[in-house]
């Protein structure tokens, strides 16, 4: 996955990523994208940071237990 998003900055060096959860009420996938990007190294402009249905709060408490 890592090759992948490496391959797609290259040619879109503006692109921000994001996960499915972030555009519509689904637990899909089963982490935030973002914090996951920002561990893989993914530079911050890079990374869509909304989060309108409190995924990242969500998950934190799901990934502690």
């Amino acid at each position: 996955m890592l090759d992948i998003l490496g391959e797609v900055l290259g040619y879109a060096p503006n692109v921000k990523i994001a996960g499915h959860n972030q555009f519509d009420n689904k637990g899909c996938p089963s982490f935030f994208v973002p914090t996951w990007l920002k561990q893989l190294g993914i530079p911050k402009h890079n990374i869509e940071w909304r989060d309108p249905f409190g995924y990242e709060k969500y998950f934190k408490q799901v990934w502690k237990k």
